[in-house]
């Protein structure tokens, strides 16, 4: 997920319910966006960072 205010609450919330958050600064995400920043064109981008970055390591 994106950093922002909530991120690290939200973090918790889905560690609870068993998953694997990872937090991502938005100058990570910002360049793979497309069009206008909303929550569509962020979750987007936050999608092909993750898949590149899996790709590379």
């Amino acid at each position: 997920m994106e950093a922002y205010g909530a991120s690290h609450y939200w973090a918790r919330k889905l560690a609870k319910l068993g998953h694997t958050p990872k937090i991502m600064a938005s100058k990570y995400v910002a360049p793979f966006r497309t069009g206008a920043k909303n929550d569509l064109n962020d979750a987007v981008a936050i999608c092909v960072v993750v898949v590149r970055s899996a790709s590379n390591a």
